[in-house]
């Protein structure tokens, strides 16, 4: 017995140390993926869970996974697919999973009687439980959180259109489930209410007919699951402002919707562009994470969201971490400009997601060193005053957050100079004659104004264009016509080093011209330039080339000088 003891006593310590061997202690163990998903690819999901209007399931786990992911329901727009929006407006939420381990999954609409549209129009879908396309995306919530270790506090959805119509749905409908969302082109929720199961399109909301005050759209939200008494999620509002499937104005009326939800006001507390055709506003709070985020896109029509877009909502929702709230250092800021004036130079840039503030740093030679002349600077622009005209001066910003700082955006210089304005009253004006960038000619077209009182003189006047040679071929110029006569025009070309120049050239007016009256014009001046051996240029990066100006408007690039004064111009 003893013997036998003994032996069982040692078999148990070997199977320990087998055990220990094989399997790695709990906190290290790596579950194996569900049946049939597969890290790092689309994979579908066929049995999730109750599913009342048979929607498919679609699920990307990525080859990173975090420990505690969040999840992403990122639903399709109409007549799409999950592996359309996997493929198109959700890549660059898929390209982020792999960079901060969070789950998405694609809901998918089998409803090709509806155009693959999701319902959002039913009494089913408008009712807390209520079956149609709501519970079975809820049922892939819960699938997804009982076959990973998801962080329930880091519950988000977007969509898209149909999608985005979801969005306000679903965070209306389960606004204890879900964190936040983003909604691209949508409309408030119940908007699209048509009392019935199978009339899915309501022209009214469509056509953005449908007013309410927040008052009615907050009751109506509420009433999607009466007796709610939580707080409701934040939300980021995309639309563009020519939208013409999804009206602009359903944008207003989601904003009166989620301002009256969180009990806030219907007043932004803060406005920005963080890109040229961009408004943003924000409501209840003025962080990167407000209540609510509305962005209106100037000229966009139903076609978002657009290159850059994402980012801004990986952000807002919370994504761009791995677990515990923690942010990441937020990239460097693009789209750095920077533009002269009298002793200063104004800069503008685009926001960088996830940025509290940034540092503008200065340096006097091109690639630095540079050095810290303002920062803590929580807008997209700054003006540098103090400096010395005609001393290039070259910039570039990083952006900080709690979690570190990023790398130096690229490099824009200008150079300072007086007032571009005329103490003589002389105005240059320009107008592109040929607007094909990339040929083999360079057509500016100038006329001088004369906005004094007394006549001026044109002999003693040098106008300078300023461009870059693109290669070393020598420059050839022609006057093809001039109401004040070709003859009485000399042309020469000259060595510059600025701001998107390394050439000039040089009109010199003689006495043969004239005068130009008191309120008078020279009349068109069309300069031709090319290369001697007929080259292309490239004009696109030349400092005095504006191809958007096809009629004569005044141009502060193109720089007079008088008796050997500029008197019109800033040059670079």
């Amino acid at each position: 017995m003893l013997l036998k003891s003994r032996v069982a006593s040692l078999f148990g310590v070997l199977l320990l140390l087998i055990s220990s061997l094989l399997w790695p202690p709990a906190a290290q163990q790596v579950h194996a993926a569900p049946a049939g998903v597969t890290p790092g690819a689309l994979s579908q999901v066929t049995s999730f869970g109750n599913n009342p209007s048979g929607l498919k399931m679609y699920i990307y786990v990525p080859r990173n996974l975090a420990a505690n992911p969040a999840l992403l329901v990122a639903v399709h727009y109409c007549s799409g697919s999950a592996s359309a929006f996997y493929n198109g407006y959700a890549r660059d939420y898929v390209t982020a999973a792999e960079q901060y381990g969070y789950i998405i999954v694609f809901p998918e609409s089998t409803h090709s009687q509806y155009s693959n549209c999701f319902d959002v129009w039913s009494p089913q879908a408008l009712t807390r439980g209520g079956g149609s396309d709501p519970v079975g995306i809820m049922s892939m919530v819960s699938w997804t959180e009982a076959n990973y270790n998801i962080d329930s506090s880091r519950i988000y959805v977007m969509g898209a259109s149909s999608g985005a119509m979801m969005t306000n749905v679903l965070l209306a409908e389960y606004p204890d489930v879900f964190a936040a969302g983003t909604s691209f082109m949508g409309v408030p929720a119940t908007c699209f209410a048509t009392g019935s199961a199978t009339n899915f399109w309501s022209s009214q909301c469509a056509n953005g007919q449908i007013s309410k005050t927040a008052q009615q759209w907050g009751d109506a939200a509420r009433a999607m699951y009466p007796g709610y008494t939580g707080s409701y999620p934040r939300i980021q509002l995309w639309h563009g402002t020519v939208d013409s499937t999804l009206s602009y104005n359903n944008f207003a009326e989601a904003i009166k919707q989620w301002t009256n939800l969180h009990g806030i006001s219907a007043t932004p507390v803060f406005t920005d562009s963080p890109q040229a055709s961009w408004t943003r506003t924000r409501y209840g709070g003025s962080s990167a994470q407000p209540a609510l985020e509305a962005i209106s896109v100037q000229g966009a029509g139903h076609t978002i969201p657009a290159a850059g877009m994402v980012a801004y909502s990986i952000a807002f929702l919370g994504l761009n971490s791995s677990g515990g709230g923690s942010p990441t250092v937020p990239p460097a800021p693009t789209g750095l400009t920077a533009t002269a004036g009298n002793a200063s130079v104004s800069l503008s840039w685009a926001a960088s997601p996830g940025a509290s503030s940034y540092t503008v740093k200065r340096a006097t030679m091109s690639g630095g060193p540079y050095t810290d002349v303002a920062t803590e600077i929580t807008a997209t622009s700054y003006t540098n005053t103090g400096l010395t005209n005609g001393t290039t001066y070259y910039y570039v910003v990083s952006a900080s957050n709690s979690a570190g700082n990023s790398p130096n955006s690229a490099q824009a210089s200008a150079t300072p100079a007086s007032s571009g304005t005329s103490t003589g009253n002389l105005v240059v004006q320009y107008k592109a004659g040929d607007t094909n960038a990339t040929d083999n000619q360079s057509r500016p077209h100038f006329n001088i104004k004369n906005n004094g009182t007394a006549p001026v003189n044109l002999s003693g006047l040098k106008l300078r264009y300023y461009f870059t040679k693109d290669g070393t071929a020598d420059m050839s110029a022609w006057i093809d016509w001039a109401q004040i006569g070709s003859s009485n025009i000399q042309i020469a070309f000259g060595s510059h080093n600025g701001t998107n120049s390394d050439t000039y050239v040089e009109l010199s007016l003689s006495a043969g011209a004239g005068s130009i009256a008191a309120g008078g014009q020279s009349g068109e001046i069309q300069l031709r330039m090319a290369k001697s051996d007929w080259s292309n240029l490239n004009e696109s990066n030349d400092y005095s080339y504006d191809p958007t100006k096809t009629a004569f408007a005044d141009w502060n690039r193109v720089v007079l000088y008088q008796n050997g004064v500029p008197v019109w111009g800033v040059q670079p």
